[in-house]
């Protein structure tokens, strides 16, 4: 067995899905912020993507990569980074609520 198999319709499936986690971590307050580097934000992004979605022969046919495709994948994780800082969000919110009532 190949380490890896790298078809067509793997790197098709790859490719929207690393748009998908590349939005969420974008929006991420961790990793979306200014103080990490761009070069290390894609790098962190292609390697979730692949730990997620391990180099395997899908069974199908390639996923045909058209700009509506790539645009729903870019919905889809701009609302789960956006969920991700919502949470975030609450979590100072109510830290800064219980420094106030001291």
């Amino acid at each position: 067995m190949e380490l890896a198999e790298f078809s067509a319709s793997y790197v098709s499936r790859y490719a929207l899905a690393a748009v998908r986690v590349l939005a969420a971590l974008g929006i991420n307050p961790l990793f979306g912020s200014a103080r990490v580097p761009l070069l290390g934000r894609v790098g962190i992004g292609l390697f979730v993507t692949l730990a997620l979605f391990p180099p395997t022969a899908p069974a199908g046919d390639p996923v045909a990569v058209t700009p509506l495709t790539i645009a729903s994948e870019l919905l889809i994780g701009l609302l789960a980074g956006f969920a991700v800082a919502l949470i975030f969000a609450a979590a100072q919110f109510a830290a800064a609520l219980i420094g106030i009532s001291g």
